[in-house]
């Protein structure tokens, strides 16, 4: 598997997978999306410099990103920095997605995960967690005449 590099190609790839260049799943009518963040796992950085040791996250890592703590708290555990700070994930993290307080369902997707996966697994979890929230909003404000 061809490694991705940058931003603007971790951008291409989410597009490719997804069929959507704005990094969220939505319909007219929801009040909440599924955001979507990437990572790249493994040793992205190419430098091959430094002794490999793997240094704790920072604690404060994606602290003021929207993201729910639960979510940031699995990165955290999962992840590791190298001397120069760089971060880093296992080929193999890929959480589940997780429903934040703000009613939007959050996934991390790892460059490394299958296409497959990500769109049959985790996309399609991330959806029914969307939609059971819309599901009964529409059950309670639509009731049916008979």
């Amino acid at each position: 598997m061809k490694k991705i590099k940058t931003l603007k190609q971790m951008g291409n790839w989410f597009t490719k997978i997804t069929g959507n260049q704005y990094g969220l799943i939505t319909g007219n009518s929801m009040k909440s999306q599924v955001l979507a963040t990437g990572l790249i796992s493994g040793d992205w950085s190419g430098t091959g410099k430094g002794s490999g040791k793997k240094h704790p996250m920072p604690e404060n890592y994606m602290s003021k990103s929207n993201l729910p703590k639960e979510l940031i708290k699995q990165a955290v555990d999962n992840g590791w920095t190298d001397e120069d700070g760089n971060v880093y994930f296992e080929k193999d993290f890929q959480p589940e997605p997780v429903k934040g307080e703000d009613g939007n369902v959050h996934m991390i997707i790892n460059d490394a995960t299958p296409k497959e996966d990500v769109v049959m697994k985790y996309s399609m979890r991330a959806m029914e967690m969307l939609y059971e929230e819309n599901m009964s909003d529409d059950l309670t404000s639509n009731p049916v005449i008979r």
